[in-house]
């Protein structure tokens, strides 16, 4: 699992934690989680809209480490491909690893 999905699930949690009248009551963070609608760093988790109860699909957005052709450190970290979420912006061209 890569960083981002991990963060964003911290962010879910709390999030389901503070939706809850109490946190400390089970009941109450399952049903603050079935209601909950946010935003994270890798964009929206929405447990309302389905695609089924309780389940939220998320954006997987295509990166490669590539070379860099200038700066602090050798390689970046670009953006392929977006075809999940259009509003995250396309850095580079996939290429090849065997290239």
């Amino acid at each position: 699992m890569d960083l981002g999905a991990s963060m964003s699930l911290l962010d879910t949690g709390f999030e389901a934690l503070i939706a809850s009248a109490d946190p400390k009551n089970k009941d109450a963070v399952v049903g603050a989680i079935a209601k909950l609608n946010t935003s994270t760093m890798i964009g929206k988790v929405d447990f309302t809209s389905g695609p089924v109860p309780n389940v939220s699909p998320g954006p997987i957005i295509g990166t490669q480490w590539v070379e860099s052709a200038e700066g602090k450190y050798p390689f970046d970290y670009v953006v392929t491909e977006n075809a999940t979420d259009p509003s995250v912006p396309v850095s580079a061209t996939l290429k090849p690893y065997n290239g």
